[in-house]
């Protein structure tokens, strides 16, 4: 019978089984009052404090603040990297469903940031005539 100090409801910090206990970032915590703390399950089932988590409303579930896998868009909304694209002028990240990339040379641009075609083929004969003298 191993007992630790945990944090549990409001705050209240008090002894349980340390069985019973879960760690966040190294604190105990009463898994019965995880909500009061401010400790949310992420979508990889670990337990994160909500200072340092985002809630990604697309996918209904929380991710860790910085996670490789998510990305903050244009309008500062967390997406899932997978369901966006990124502008290579602009620098801002937009979702598939919200608008389609424009793709020039091999590069995506948002159609409003996409330069023209026949301006961009003209650039590069520029430049290769350069290169070539």
């Amino acid at each position: 019978n191993h007992y630790v100090y945990a944090i549990g409801r409001r705050g209240e910090q008090y002894y349980i089984r340390d069985r019973d206990a879960v760690d966040v970032n190294g604190e105990s915590y009463d898994p019965e009052y995880l909500s009061d703390n401010d400790i949310v399950e992420l979508h990889n089932g670990e337990l994160c404090h909500t200072d340092n988590a985002v809630y990604v409303e697309s996918a209904g579930e929380y991710y860790e603040d910085g996670d490789d896998e998510i990305v903050c868009d244009h309008s500062g909304d967390y997406q899932l990297l997978d369901n966006c694209w990124l502008c290579e002028e602009s620098g801002d990240w937009y979702t598939h469903d919200e608008v389609s990339p424009v793709e020039v040379d091999g590069c995506t641009y948002h159609p409003d940031n996409a330069p023209e075609v026949e301006e961009a083929k003209a650039e590069e004969i520029s430049t290769n005539e350069t290169v070539g003298e």
